[in-house]
């Protein structure tokens, strides 16, 4: 579900986002932030924007017991 968006790409600009969000035992995202922006709010748009076109993500596993799960990871834009 990650794009990199045409006018960051045009203009040759990368970075790297982190993502804080929050999913239910379904998949769910019941919240999303960006615990450190990129430093280009076109990239930090994008990042935020492929969570909401990932929905639903992958339910729980059985094994973990937890009603929400909160994570935090990091979305690279490096051109090749």
């Amino acid at each position: 579900h990650k794009r990199y968006p045409q006018a960051a790409r045009a203009k040759k600009i990368e970075g790297e986002a982190l993502l804080r969000f929050v999913i239910d035992r379904a998949g769910r995202i019941k919240k999303a932030s960006l615990e450190k922006p990129s430093g280009a709010a076109i990239l930090d748009a994008e990042a935020l924007a492929m969570l909401d076109r990932a929905q639903p993500l992958p339910p729980l596993p059985a094994n973990v017991r937890a009603a929400e799960v909160e994570l935090v990871v990091p979305v690279n834009y490096k051109l090749k």
